[in-house]
């Protein structure tokens, strides 16, 4: 059996090691998405929120200056 952390992906064969990783996270400080503002323990979690959040809105359009989530 593996544990996997929800935070990075990292794997670890044994529950106690995860749990000790786990812990490292907590420490980190947060990383907030820039178009909805929900935290993320990692780097990793936060791009992996930006992809499917709703808020986010990369594409501006040059004419008007509205920003679209998609271009």
């Amino acid at each position: 059996t593996t544990y996997e952390c929800a935070d990075c992906k990292k794997s670890f064969s044994c529950k106690t090691h995860l749990t000790r990783h786990q812990k490292a996270h907590a420490t980190e400080k947060p990383r907030k998405c820039p178009g909805c503002g929900k935290a993320c323990g990692s780097s990793p979690s936060l791009l992996l929120h930006q992809s499917s959040c709703k808020s986010e809105k990369p594409y501006k359009c040059l004419d008007c200056g509205e920003s679209f989530g998609q271009s």
